[in-house]
């Protein structure tokens, strides 16, 4: 008898709704939305705060899972919080960058928060890793090989009496160990240390960078102070420290999801098929979210000189006291700022637009 043509199987909960494969299909378009199309604040503030709640979330169900575990079992859930908390902290240099409500001040802290939190449940994960249940080969009742997975109720293996706390009155299974099971320590070692390099990016320009970044008006007072070599090298510089990680974390992301979910994330069993409702629950609550951010957009005047005088009630005496004001520098969007000391040009045609709102 050969034994290594068995089947190799372990004792494990069956992936939970919340992890399915429809759930993890859909963040990903959320994440590209909220990159992409940051532009379009109230359509990207939805993708980002349903799929920042939705990982905050298992971030912290893959510390406590981590922590609480049992020999001899497997809850499968791991393996999936696992990757959908590498697939956002691998993404979070393009978050923290292209994504202007992080950018804001409130918004940093919120990230930092979020991104160690993801962190912490990483490295958790990873250290227990080592503890996982070792695979054994699936041998019927007369100690032949089980080749077909069709055939693993036949398996010896005693799948009961388990009891994880965040598993209670739910059934274990013999399943087949997932692709590389054997070489899973390794693989989340590998992927932590590969991952702290984006993380420590992020927090670094979340926290430092910003300052060392020049924004419009900043760029527009060193073009006339730089010489054309000075500004070049800046710029080159600056594409160096700040684009090449983008470039990086991108391709480590696709590359990441295509391995995870074509070889270790492919045929882990779900207890619920991608059409029942429990995984079309971020869908339903992006589209509540976007729904009340462009309710919002809507109903909620636009601040400037609309809200002093209505564009009904402007007449060429309004905009030719505008004028006059605009070349006094005594309105309020031709002072200079308290940060860049910069004006805006002097001429009746802006003082016009800004007239109109």
């Amino acid at each position: 008898m050969v034994i290594n043509t068995a089947l190799q199987v372990i004792c494990a909960y069956p992936v939970s709704s919340q992890y399915g494969r429809m759930v993890r299909y859909l963040i990903y378009p959320l994440l590209t939305l909220s990159l992409l199309f940051s532009v379009a604040g109230w359509v990207a503030g939805g993708a980002l705060n349903t799929a920042m709640t939705y990982i905050a979330i298992t971030g912290i169900h893959l510390a406590a899972m981590a922590v609480n575990r049992e020999a001899g079992v497997l809850d499968l859930d791991v393996l999936t919080a696992y990757h959908v908390c590498m697939v956002a902290l691998i993404l979070s240099p393009p978050l923290i960058m292209w994504t202007k409500s992080l950018r804001r001040p409130s918004g940093k802290g919120v990230f930092a928060i979020w991104v160690v939190l993801l962190w912490i449940g990483v490295i958790l994960f990873t250290v227990s890793a080592k503890h996982l249940p070792k695979s054994v080969p699936c041998l019927d009742s007369k100690r032949e090989n089980v080749t077909s997975t069709g055939d693993l109720q036949s398996c010896m293996l005693a799948c009961s009496n388990f009891s994880l706390p965040l598993r209670q009155f739910q059934d274990t299974r013999v399943v087949v160990a997932p692709k590389y099971y054997d070489q899973m320590s390794t693989i989340t070692l590998s992927g932590t240390i590969i991952v702290s390099f984006f993380v420590l990016f992020a927090l670094i320009h979340a926290g430092i960078a910003p300052s060392l970044a020049p924004d419009g008006t900043q760029r527009s007072q060193m073009r006339g102070q730089l010489s054309s070599f000075e500004a070049g090298f800046a710029a080159k510089s600056a594409s160096l420290i700040f684009s090449l990680p983008l470039k990086l974390s991108v391709a480590a992301t696709i590359t990441w999801i295509f391995i995870m979910e074509f070889t270790i994330l492919r045929h882990l069993p779900q207890a619920e098929t991608n059409t029942a409702i429990s995984q079309w629950g971020p869908l339903a609550a992006f589209a509540l979210v976007t729904l009340a951010g462009g309710v919002s957009r809507l109903t909620t005047p636009s601040p400037g000189i609309s809200q002093a005088i209505p564009f009904s009630r402007r007449t060429s005496a309004h905009t030719e006291e505008l004028e006059r004001q605009y070349s006094s520098g005594t309105t309020p969007w031709n002072r200079p700022t308290e940060t860049t000391g910069i004006l805006p040009p002097k001429d009746g045609f802006w003082a016009r637009i800004l007239s109109v709102g």
